[in-house]
Parts: C-alpha cells; structure tokens; sequence
C-alpha cells in the first residue's frame, strides 16, 4: 500500500519533502497535514518523522509518531 495514499493531495509534496528533509539532514523533523479518512473526512495530523540507520546494511527507516489536531 502506498505510504502517502491517505495524505490529502494538496498536501503530499509538502509530506513528501519532510521525510527527505529527515533523511538528509538524519534528524527528526515534524510537519501538519491533512488525512482523508476511509469514511471520507478530512482531519489534520500533525507528525514527527524520525530517521534511524541500520550501519550494518546502510538502510534507513523513517519511523512516524502521528498526533491528531484538534
């Protein structure tokens, strides 16, 4: 399943350049933006996406703590 299938269009990009801001700069960095839920509402979310390395196979995970905005 896509990763991004739920963020709201408008804001993807922005989404997008957060996860390879946090990849880059290999520090946490949180964003706002908008879910379209299974039933159709739209809610913000705000998140803090973490990178952590695995030095033994040089990949990246980004972990995703999601909170949503009232």
């Amino acid at each position: 399943q896509d990763a991004f299938a739920s963020v709201h269009p408008d804001d993807r990009a922005q989404m997008m350049q957060c996860v390879i801001e946090a990849y880059r700069e290999q520090k946490s960095a949180q964003t706002e933006y908008r879910v379209i839920r299974r039933d159709g509402e739209v809610r913000w979310v705000r998140a803090i996406l973490t990178p952590t390395e695995f030095p033994v196979s040089g990949m990246v995970r980004i972990s995703k703590l999601s909170m949503s905005r009232e």
